[in-house]
């Protein structure tokens, strides 16, 4: 049996001692080639775990600081979008005041008027205004009501066309109201009044920044007058920073052809007793003068007495048709440009004493079909005279 037992173990050794004995230098060499990748893979394993593990660790940290759902994986990193940024609104200029004034607003004001036309009576206030919102013969008061930037600050004011009315037509002006820094309302400014050749202010309009555009007319409609007969024009006016000056556009009227332009002379009315009729008698003497520039188809003369009177005498027989109350004389025929025209009227009235007072004349311009035309010069056209008692 141990024969046996040796045999096989001797026949092991000869089976594996191949296996374990070197095979030569080429073996080691392979030997050593392999455990220095091994090597160099462990290093590079441990590299990688020494930088993955604080990128680890701090994101770890991340979550726990801000709780919130994980990111996707991805292949590669999302990149970060900044937030939007928000827009910086523009610096806004020192404000202006607002110069929009309603009409109620400028009613219940008091306010300073520039001055009005030459001859404006003392109704015509200019200080401590408070206006009217109708047509009044006390005081100023309010037409039309427009809105726009008249001095170019960027805000608008309130353009507001004025007028006084002491008789038949109507002192106007043309004013630019706005408001201080505190609110109060303030005149900035006359833009255009009547007088000298303007008789009406017919429309204003705010046409640009610091531009204002008002239509005028010679004359106003009044007493007959028809509208077609009135020259108008459209000027402009800017405002330089202190007031409101014309630029362009007419800046006078060149003669309307459906004008004349008349005067009066009369002489003072003395009258007489008579003491078969117990009134007083006295005469007038009436100049007509015709200055141009056409024919007067018609002239009407109009007597405003304080007192009743009659007229009588011939000198009436020179009116076309009966003489109307006032009286009133339309004198008969063309008085021709150029031309002067003496008339003499006869007046009487009752013996009262003390008798002494004052009277007026006017004279007007007529067409053929007795419509009023417009006069060129109306301050010539209304005289006053006195009558007493001889």
């Amino acid at each position: 049996m141990t024969n046996q037992l040796d045999d096989i173990f001797a026949q092991y050794r000869a089976d594996l001692t191949p296996e374990i004995e070197p095979a030569g230098p080429g073996a080691v060499r392979i030997t050593v080639r392999r455990r220095r990748q091994v090597t160099a893979a462990t290093l590079a394993a441990v590299a990688v775990v020494l930088v993955v593990a604080p990128v680890a660790g701090f994101a770890a940290l991340s979550r726990d600081s801000h709780p919130g759902p994980a990111p996707a994986e991805s292949g590669s990193p999302t990149p970060s979008v900044p937030p939007t940024p928000t827009a910086t609104p523009p610096a806004t200029p020192s404000a202006v005041p607002d110069g929009r004034i309603s009409r109620a607003q400028l009613l219940a004001a008091t306010v300073t008027l520039p001055r009005w036309q030459s001859g404006a009576p003392a109704s015509c206030l200019t200080k401590n205004v408070r206006l009217a919102g109708s047509k009044t013969s006390s005081k100023p008061w309010l037409g039309a009501v427009i809105h726009g930037d008249a001095d170019g600050d960027g805000a608008e004011e309130t353009v507001a066309t004025l007028a006084c009315s002491p008789g038949n037509t109507d002192m106007q002006q043309v004013v630019v109201f706005d408001r201080d820094k505190a609110g109060r309302i303030v005149t900035l400014g006359q833009v255009v009044r009547t007088g000298d050749e303007i008789g009406w202010l017919i429309e204003a309009a705010v046409s640009g920044p610091r531009t204002v555009r008002v239509q005028v007319g010679d004359v106003q409609p009044c007493c007959d007058v028809d509208e077609e007969q009135i020259q108008k024009q459209t000027r402009t006016y800017v405002w330089n920073g202190t007031g409101f000056q014309q630029t362009g556009w007419p800046t006078a009227f060149t003669g309307n052809p459906n004008s004349t332009d008349l005067s009066v002379e009369v002489t003072d009315l003395v009258l007489t007793p008579n003491a078969a009729d117990g009134r007083l008698h006295g005469t007038i003497t009436v100049n007509v003068r015709n200055l141009g520039p056409q024919d007067a188809e018609r002239v009407d003369v109009t007597f405003g007495f304080d007192r009743e009177v009659r007229h009588e005498g011939t000198g009436w027989d020179t009116c076309q048709g009966e003489v109307e109350p006032g009286p009133r004389c339309q004198l008969f025929g063309i008085v021709h440009a150029g031309e002067r025209r003496t008339c003499v009227f006869e007046f009487s009235m009752e013996a009262t004493a003390p008798f002494n007072g004052t009277a007026t004349v006017q004279v007007s311009g007529m067409n053929a079909v007795g419509t009023f035309v417009p006069d060129l010069a109306k301050a010539n056209n209304r005289l006053s005279f006195d009558y007493r008692r001889k």
